[in-house]
């Protein structure tokens, strides 16, 4: 989790900054408000892993205690992820802080902070497809 905030707020602030030079009011605004929005991309984020993990697990039928524990064991181990990751492969995950520097480029950066939009458009565009099927199905 601590790498993806510093890989948003190095997106971020790049894309504020490209804002800030072309709408010099705009990026004010919003650079003085990085914080908040940092939030919103970590909440649009646990909201589309708490939301697509559970379906991929479960499937379409799934009780809410259950969606619970898988989101609770996804949590737990992303949280003992990067201990993990350094005791089986010898690998110090604070080395990912050098891939950052891809982000500095506008275009990255964009493409980066529009992912989790992207895969919450594409989830309910499938989930709307699927239910016209077997609406059309029924009948």
């Amino acid at each position: 989790m601590i790498t993806y905030q510093v890989f948003t707020q190095t997106a971020l602030s790049t894309v504020l900054n490209e804002i800030n030079y072309y709408w010099p009011t705009i990026g004010a605004l919003l650079i003085s408000r990085i914080d908040t929005i940092v939030f919103i991309y970590a909440f649009t984020w646990v909201f589309v892993i708490s939301s697509a993990m559970p379906s991929v697990v479960l499937g379409r039928q799934k009780s809410v205690i259950l969606q619970f524990f898988v989101v609770m064991s996804l949590t737990i181990l992303t949280l003992s992820a990067p201990e993990i990751v350094k005791i089986y492969f010898d690998f110090d995950v604070k080395n990912l802080f050098n891939f950052v520097t891809f982000l500095q480029n506008p275009y990255f950066a964009i493409l980066y902070l529009s992912a989790p939009y992207l895969i919450l458009f594409e989830i309910d565009i499938l989930g709307t497809g699927e239910k016209k099927t077997k609406a059309k199905n029924k009948k």
